[in-house]
């Protein structure tokens, strides 16, 4: 009995350890490490957490580099690839290397292209480790006045209002029909090229190359619309189909019984 009961204790301290193992063994040790560090070295990490690369699994390495499965300092060593934070000019490159195409628009934008001393650059807008999804709400007179006059990228929010307007709805439509048990994935994935395509523009702070590529990219954004509304057309066929085989049933039922309380 006491065999019993030892390995009965013995299994279940087994299931307690054995989550909290593979969950240590799983995290990068860039985050373990640094979660435990003074004030500003632990301050990304809960940045980090709420951001939307986290959220897409982008973690500490993917842009640092490293080896996030070595302890201590020999994750940081040159021999594991660590290149850690960029200079300020170096920025924009650093994250081109996973965004291409806007590190190309913003190079031929006046923002690259100034001649003053200090050039803003992808984390003066987007910060550097709190980024969240891209919408227009980053075009705003707070945030663009901090280096100059609003009007400019008042005139490109206002050309581009329209368009978000559409992705923003299609995609809480998406979502619904996520719900319902839908396959989205193809979807979702040509919503975000649609959305990529449009936000790059605005880097290239143009508002003529925007007005003239809004146009293909609003007949892009319709191809996925007219996906979403064959998806919602089958669910009210299948939910009016739904209401009348329920309304059968009843009736059915209602029948049955009228003529069970009418037998002798």
């Amino acid at each position: 009995m006491i065999i019993k009961y030892l390995i009965s204790f013995s299994f279940s301290l087994l299931l307690a350890l054995v989550p909290q193992v593979f969950a240590q063994e799983g995290e990068s040790s860039c985050i373990s490490c640094h979660r435990e560090l003074e004030e500003d070295l632990a301050k990304p990490i809960g940045l980090w957490q709420e951001s939307i690369h986290k959220k897409n699994g982008i973690s500490c390495h993917d842009c640092h580099s490293g080896n996030p499965k070595l302890q201590d300092m020999d994750a940081m060593s040159p021999e594991a690839g660590f290149v850690g934070a960029p200079k300020e000019e170096d920025v924009p490159r650093f994250c081109g290397k996973c965004h291409v195409a806007v590190m190309e628009n913003y190079m031929k934008s006046p923002h690259w292209q100034t001649e003053k001393e200090r050039h803003p650059v992808c984390t003066t807008c987007h910060t550097a480790h709190h980024q969240q999804r891209a919408t227009i709400d980053l075009i705003n007179e707070k945030d663009c006045s901090r280096c100059h006059t609003y009007e400019r990228a008042k005139k490109i929010r206002f050309v581009m209002e329209g368009t978000e307007g559409s992705l923003v709805q299609l995609d809480g439509r998406i979502e619904k029909l996520r719900g319902e048990g839908f396959n989205t994935q193809s979807l979702e994935a040509a919503l975000f090229a649609n959305r990529n395509e449009f936000h790059r523009l605005t880097h290239v702070l143009s508002v003529d190359l925007i007005i003239n590529r809004t146009g293909t990219i609003r007949g892009d954004i319709k191809k996925v619309e007219k996906s979403v509304e064959n998806d919602e057309a089958r669910i009210k066929h299948r939910k009016i189909g739904g209401a009348i085989l329920i309304a059968f049933l009843f009736i059915s039922a209602f029948m049955i019984h009228i003529y069970r309380k009418a037998l002798p």
